[in-house]
């Protein structure tokens, strides 16, 4: 791999001493990524290396300038091993069942059980199942993941927090495919109940319940099981770098590398505050429609929310399944 000798941008890291700044493996890396871009002809790319060391060196090329930052390990730290990720790859076949009442199947809202006083917050409501009694006719993410893995909802790993400074796209690819089940099984969405953080959960249970209240719209949700905890986060940098997110770590540095972490580009709409209100971070939110998930996050003095569609769970791509019977078809999107 070639080693990148022209001119380049350094993106300083406030806690990196200045020696550190220039890592001769900067250029390495630089160089590795540059290469991606003219063999695979891209107009802008982006490459995350981790040392053995604790080291992180982000390159990025945006089309005109190559940048890198090097981000030197905290102290007192051991080292972050990417292979542990708070994020949940779903694998098998996605499809939306239904019948003559409800020919696209039901999804969003999760109906409220009569009984239920910890709205929607009990364990019955963050994992409602397959009965499509607590589902909702002919609403939106109303797929269910036929699979083989043994691990289709929350992770254990989901119990680790996202450092700053990773990127969680390459998080998810690190990851491998836990050992299969004996047999195939169909499972419908979970939702996160804030546990992963136990330290503030009850500050954003609180919060969330105040900022959907104050959002008015009837569709809306906890957000997905096993995905990128965006609002969290956002709380926990803004309350570590600053309101100024041109000081943060290039993976997180724009609202538009914030909104595709899980590797998915959409709509989305995010509200910061500190020591504001519920009624202000929802002011905030303006996606339009009314099937949208909201997340919320707190960190110091800092809350923030953040708004997303909740058409689809499984946001997936064509992929192409090469049956292990010669007499059945290889099998794609496109028949």
């Amino acid at each position: 791999m070639s080693r990148y000798e022209n001119w380049l941008r350094r993106r300083v890291d406030p806690d990196t001493p200045p020696e550190s700044q220039q890592d001769p493996r900067a250029r390495k890396v630089l160089g590795e990524l540059m290469e991606g871009v003219r063999l695979g002809g891209l107009f802008q790319n982006k490459l995350v290396r981790q040392f053995a060391d604790g080291t992180t060196i982000i390159a990025q090329f945006d089309g005109t300038t190559p940048m890198v930052q090097v981000i030197a390990p905290a102290e007192n730290l051991a080292p972050v091993n990417p292979a542990v990720a708070s994020l949940w790859i779903p694998r098998g076949f996605v499809f939306v069942p239904g019948n003559a009442s409800a020919p696209r199947g039901w999804g969003l809202p999760v109906r409220q059980l009569p009984d239920d006083h910890d709205w929607p917050f009990g364990a019955q409501n963050l994992a409602p199942g397959l009965d499509v009694a607590r589902w909702t006719a002919g609403c939106p993410s109303a797929q269910v993941l036929l699979t083989a893995d043994d691990t289709t909802h929350d992770p254990d790993t989901r119990n680790q927090r996202l450092p700053i400074g990773y990127d969680a796209k390459e998080w998810r690819a690190s990851m491998t495919w836990k050992p299969q089940a004996a047999s195939w099984h169909v499972v419908r969405p979970t939702f996160d109940g804030f546990a992963w953080t136990p330290d503030v959960r009850g500050a954003r249970v609180t919060l969330w319940r105040a900022v959907t209240a104050g959002v008015g719209k009837p569709t809306m949700a906890l957000p997905f099981g096993g995905y990128y905890d965006d609002a969290q986060v956002f709380a926990t940098l803004s309350n570590q770098y600053g309101a100024d997110d041109a000081h943060w770590p290039l993976d997180y540095a724009t609202i538009a590398v914030r909104a595709d972490k899980d590797g998915y580009r959409g709509a989305y709409a995010e509200s910061r505050y500190a020591n504001g209100t519920a009624q202000q971070l929802a002011a905030g939110l303006t996606l339009t429609g009314d099937a949208v998930q909201i997340d919320v996050g707190v960190a110091g003095g800092i809350t923030t929310a953040t708004e997303r569609p909740v058409k689809d769970w499984i946001r997936c791509g064509n992929v192409f399944w090469h049956p292990d019977d010669p007499a059945l078809p290889t099998l794609t999107w496109d028949g």
